[in-house]
């Protein structure tokens, strides 16, 4: 596909290489590494290969690389540049499985804004990066539980319950007199993401202007109301 638009690549084997090389040495050390940003089935495979041989080692998938391939760069719409890139149509269907079957121990949303004006620039000079924080929740919804594909069961530990125990955070129980710290989302309402809309100051993403089922309405954190629609 690089070679195709004229694009210099990042090829799978040089994650694949690092990912393989990382686990190794965290084998050997005893120590517990975690793997971010994983875009490749291989790769997906090699984590799979070494936790059932006992290595401390926990991963990360952001929904961009479930959802997006390398042939929606077709285009050069910076908008899908990202690091690392989007691979291919068959790794989108065999990392979703590996989210259902608990390979990922996070869903990341990988947020990186960047302004308008550089995402502007032609596709080999603009920044590697999308936002993810707003569309992180809608697009999952839009494009998996609402179709039954996977339940919030995955969402509640991969987003919220994994991310704390990773980090040593204790569990925050929903009960009278607890902290505050849940959002309220509506699986019958829908988001547009425009720029008018978006909170964040940047609009990088490949779902701006369109329309995803589902909405965030409301997040709390403690006694800090810090989103009401």
């Amino acid at each position: 596909m690089s070679y195709s638009l004229g694009l210099e690549g990042i090829p799978a084997i040089s994650e694949e290489i690092c990912l393989d090389r990382d686990i190794r040495i965290a084998q050997y050390t005893g120590a517990h590494v975690h793997i971010q940003h994983v875009t490749t089935a291989r790769g997906m495979n090699t984590i799979r290969r070494f936790k059932e041989e006992g290595v401390k080692v926990t991963c990360e998938i952001a929904p961009h690389h479930l959802i997006f391939n390398h042939e929606d760069i077709r285009d050069y719409d910076t908008s899908y540049k990202m690091n690392p890139p989007l691979r291919t149509p068959e790794d989108n269907t065999l990392l979703l499985q590996g989210l259902i079957d608990g390979v990922f121990d996070v869903i990341a949303t990988d947020h990186a804004p960047h302004t308008e004006f550089e995402k502007k620039n032609d596709f080999q000079s603009a920044p590697f990066g999308i936002t993810g924080l707003e569309t992180a929740l809608p697009c999952l919804y839009d494009r998996f539980m609402s179709k039954g594909v996977f339940g919030w069961d995955v969402i509640v530990k991969r987003y919220s319950a994994e991310p704390r125990r990773i980090i040593k955070l204790p569990p925050v129980p929903v009960v009278e007199g607890g902290v505050a710290e849940f959002i309220v989302f509506d699986p019958n309402g829908s988001t547009t993401f425009t720029k008018e809309f978006m909170k964040s100051k940047s609009s990088n993403t490949p779902f701006l202007n369109q329309t995803l089922k589902g909405s965030v309405d409301v997040v709390v954190l403690k006694d800090e109301v810090l989103l009401n629609r």
